[in-house]
């Protein structure tokens, strides 16, 4: 049985961060432990922002790519916020593996960010204003080049005065 810790969306920026276990829905796959780092690492995007799938990778010392794959399996979206990583050139990326402008998932995942209050350049293109990013520059941690990674705030954030979000806690 797999759990995931995210920050429960209604208190990311309360200090300490308020983190809830998810369980499986039934009858989904069981969750990886590079999934289920990944799907942690991304419950750190607060609403408002996104993050890129080469920042999270970055931070795990993983490709882009793996980490695609990671959001595109996720069983607990929207907890888990995959709609909140889009592509290196802010551009939405897919969502739940559809990809194209006239996709009705990416349609979705652009409304959903649009109802967060990110900030878009045109339709396609979030402003460079949503983007968070995580402090990288650590010492790695537990083994197999996994970083901890410390949450940064996005400028929306910024203005709003809200703070970063902590560190949450690990699959135990």
């Amino acid at each position: 049985e797999s759990t995931v810790y995210s920050l429960n969306p209604s208190n990311h920026n309360s200090s300490p961060a308020s983190l809830v276990a998810m369980k499986l829905p039934p009858g989904a796959r069981k969750v990886t432990d590079f999934e289920s780092t990944v799907y942690s690492l991304c419950s750190k995007v607060p609403p408002g922002c996104v993050t890129t799938y080469g920042e999270i990778a970055a931070a795990l010392a993983s490709s882009a790519r793996a980490v695609g794959q990671a959001m595109r399996r996720n069983p607990f979206a929207p907890q888990v916020p995959c709609h909140r990583v889009v592509s290196a050139d802010l551009k939405l990326g897919g969502y739940f593996g559809a990809t194209g402008p006239q996709s009705s998932l990416v349609k979705k995942k652009q409304q959903m960010l649009v109802d967060e209050g990110v900030e878009f350049e045109d339709p396609l293109t979030i402003s460079n204003k949503s983007l968070f990013k995580f402090d990288t520059k650590l010492q790695p941690s537990s083994g197999r080049g996994k970083r901890d990674a410390k949450a940064q705030v996005c400028q929306p954030c910024r203005s709003q005065g809200k703070a970063a979000p902590k560190k949450g806690a690990r699959k135990a």
